[in-house]
Protein backbone atom coordinates (compact mmCIF):
# COMPACT_ATOMS: atom_id res chain seq x y z
CA UNK A 1 0.00 0.00 0.00
CA UNK A 2 1.44 3.46 -1.03
CA UNK A 3 1.89 6.00 2.15
CA UNK A 4 -0.08 8.88 2.36
CA UNK A 5 1.07 12.47 0.60
CA UNK A 6 1.89 15.18 3.35
CA UNK A 7 -1.32 16.52 2.59
CA UNK A 8 -3.20 13.77 3.34
CA UNK A 9 -1.21 13.11 6.94
CA UNK A 10 -1.65 17.00 7.58
CA UNK A 11 -5.39 16.45 7.14
CA UNK A 12 -5.53 13.26 8.84
CA UNK A 13 -3.67 15.39 11.84
CA UNK A 14 -6.28 17.86 12.04
CA UNK A 15 -8.95 15.13 12.17
CA UNK A 16 -7.68 13.87 14.57
CA UNK A 17 -7.24 16.57 16.70
CA UNK A 18 -10.66 17.67 16.46
CA UNK A 19 -12.14 14.41 17.48
CA UNK A 20 -10.00 13.57 20.45
CA UNK A 21 -10.91 16.94 21.45
CA UNK A 22 -14.43 16.78 20.85
CA UNK A 23 -16.77 15.51 23.88
CA UNK A 24 -19.32 13.66 21.49
CA UNK A 25 -19.28 11.83 17.50
CA UNK A 26 -18.50 14.50 15.01
CA UNK A 27 -19.91 14.51 11.92
CA UNK A 28 -18.16 13.97 8.09
CA UNK A 29 -19.69 17.91 7.58
CA UNK A 30 -18.47 19.38 11.11
CA UNK A 31 -15.35 17.81 10.54
CA UNK A 32 -15.05 19.66 7.13
CA UNK A 33 -15.58 22.73 9.00
CA UNK A 34 -12.55 22.23 11.14
CA UNK A 35 -10.02 25.33 10.82
CA UNK A 36 -7.98 25.31 8.88
CA UNK A 37 -9.51 22.09 7.23
CA UNK A 38 -12.19 24.34 5.78
CA UNK A 39 -9.57 26.36 4.20
CA UNK A 40 -8.28 23.49 2.73
CA UNK A 41 -8.73 23.01 -1.62
CA UNK A 42 -9.23 19.03 -0.79
CA UNK A 43 -12.02 19.66 2.14
CA UNK A 44 -14.89 19.38 -0.64
CA UNK A 45 -16.27 15.82 -2.23
CA UNK A 46 -14.88 12.57 -0.62
CA UNK A 47 -11.55 13.97 0.21
CA UNK A 48 -12.93 14.44 4.22
CA UNK A 49 -14.46 11.26 4.23
CA UNK A 50 -11.75 9.20 2.83
CA UNK A 51 -9.05 10.60 5.14
CA UNK A 52 -12.02 9.35 8.02
CA UNK A 53 -11.91 6.27 6.61
CA UNK A 54 -8.36 5.82 6.58
CA UNK A 55 -8.19 6.66 10.39
CA UNK A 56 -10.59 4.13 11.24
CA UNK A 57 -8.76 1.20 9.26
CA UNK A 58 -5.86 1.73 11.33
CA UNK A 59 -8.06 2.09 14.45
CA UNK A 60 -7.78 5.58 15.39
CA UNK A 61 -10.99 6.70 15.35
CA UNK A 62 -14.43 4.57 14.60
CA UNK A 63 -17.58 5.44 12.60
CA UNK A 64 -20.56 5.72 15.56
CA UNK A 65 -23.88 4.01 13.91
CA UNK A 66 -26.67 6.64 13.71
CA UNK A 67 -28.91 4.34 16.15
CA UNK A 68 -26.15 5.41 18.51
CA UNK A 69 -25.98 8.92 18.11
CA UNK A 70 -28.48 10.99 20.37
CA UNK A 71 -31.64 12.28 18.69
CA UNK A 72 -31.55 15.45 16.82
CA UNK A 73 -28.64 14.83 14.47
CA UNK A 74 -28.68 14.41 11.25
CA UNK A 75 -29.48 10.75 10.31
CA UNK A 76 -28.06 11.57 6.75
CA UNK A 77 -24.29 12.13 8.21
CA UNK A 78 -21.76 9.70 9.41
CA UNK A 79 -20.38 10.88 13.06
CA UNK A 80 -17.05 10.04 14.33
CA UNK A 81 -15.28 9.03 17.53
CA UNK A 82 -11.91 9.26 18.33
CA UNK A 83 -11.13 5.69 20.02
CA UNK A 84 -7.11 5.41 20.03
CA UNK A 85 -5.60 4.36 23.35
CA UNK A 86 -2.41 5.95 22.75
CA UNK A 87 -1.99 9.70 23.63
CA UNK A 88 -2.83 12.36 20.88
CA UNK A 89 0.99 13.18 20.64
CA UNK A 90 1.72 9.44 19.65
CA UNK A 91 -1.18 9.31 17.45
CA UNK A 92 -0.26 12.50 15.31
CA UNK A 93 3.82 11.07 15.39
CA UNK A 94 2.81 7.57 13.84
CA UNK A 95 0.96 9.89 11.02
CA UNK A 96 3.84 11.45 10.39
CA UNK A 97 5.93 8.43 10.03
CA UNK A 98 3.82 6.93 7.85
CA UNK A 99 4.78 10.09 5.34
CA UNK A 100 8.39 9.65 6.07
CA UNK A 101 8.71 6.30 5.51
CA UNK A 102 7.56 5.90 1.96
Amino acid sequence: MANPSARAVALRELLVDAMAKAAEPLSTNALRQVPPAALLPWRAGPGVYVQLRALERMGICRRVRRTDVERGLDPKNAYWRYTHDDTLADVIAELDRADIDG
